[in-house]
């Protein structure tokens, strides 16, 4: 009898045994993802001697693009200047740590050089041809979550004109290009919304009129009575690739792509002449905090 449920027992025990084992071979086993040591080189940088900015991804895809001031030319002194974004360059990176060797390719192009700084805020490396060296510093990082609010922040693009708006509080949104003191707003409102990972959508809408009577007492000119308004609708699908704070200066910086329709109509309102307009399809854009003057 003894002997008879000591066999029981072992049998419980094998098929116990047994039971574990089978669980644990059919849980999926996930393996962390190797890190690449390209990503050392991810985030937002300022090249040496350059009005380009780096945004390399996490995977050493590079994107150069500038941000620039456009001074704008005009006989009243009633709008600000411009802000301009452009994609000036993309290119590969691959690192090999064993030897300190950097391969760019652009297009079918190769070059390689040799990495003799890199540390969390610099890199600097040699082109093994030309010997030509480009130190990198870090200013940011890349996205990986669009911002919660875009409030306070100037969304800059090609075209200045129609991109150009200021986001504030509660759903307002102004344009950014005229002063606000020869303005009259009739519609200003807006929506943003995150989406996954680094992704957002936003639209807008912003009607006003250049009040001749205010361009005038603006700037003291009686023969300066502009009458126009603009009525621009826009609609974007945005995806944010790199983050800038300026802890000295206390401003924020965004680059990113957008996708999407802005439609302008611009109406002569002297002559009754109405202009519309449509910009469509993917374009880079910045969205940073205004010059402390020009908010």
């Amino acid at each position: 009898m003894k002997l008879l449920k000591l066999i029981k027992l072992s049998s419980l025990s094998i098929l116990m045994c047994a039971f574990v084992c089978c669980s644990d071979s059919d849980e999926p086993k996930t393996e962390p993802e190797p890190e690449l040591p390209i990503r050392a080189f991810e985030g937002h940088w300022i090249k040496n001697a350059s009005p380009y900015q780096w945004i390399i991804d996490k995977n050493g895809d590079v994107k150069t693009v500038s941000i620039e001031y456009v001074i704008s030319i005009s006989s009243l002194d009633i709008n600000r200047d411009s802000v301009r974004v452009k994609v000036n360059n993309e290119f590969k990176l691959d690192f090999m740590p064993e030897d300190s060797i950097l391969t760019i390719t652009e297009g079918e192009q190769k070059s390689q050089a040799l990495v003799t700084t890199l540390e969390p805020v610099l890199i600097t490396f040699t082109d093994l041809e030309t010997e030509k060296e480009t130190k990198l510093r870090k200013r940011g990082v890349c996205c990986t979550a669009a911002p919660k609010s875009i409030e306070n922040l100037y969304l800059a693009a090609h075209r200045y004109k129609v991109h150009g708006m200021l986001f504030r509080s509660a759903g307002e949104v102004l344009q950014y290009y005229y002063y606000e003191e020869v303005l009259d707003y009739e519609i200003s409102e807006y929506t943003y919304q995150p989406g996954d990972d680094n992704t957002a959508h936003l639209k807008y809408h912003v009607k006003y009129r250049i009040n001749p009577n205010k361009v005038i007492s603006y700037t003291g000119n009686p023969n300066a009575g502009i009458d126009i308004t603009f009525d621009i609708q826009g609609e974007l699908d945005m995806t944010f690739w790199s983050y800038v704070y300026d802890e000295k200066y206390k401003t924020e910086l965004y680059t990113g792509e957008f996708d999407g329709k802005v439609t302008s109509i611009v109406t002569n309102n002297r002559t009754g002449k109405v202009t519309t307009s449509e910009i469509t399809g993917v374009k880079p854009f910045a969205m940073m905090t205004p010059d402390e003057d020009e908010e």
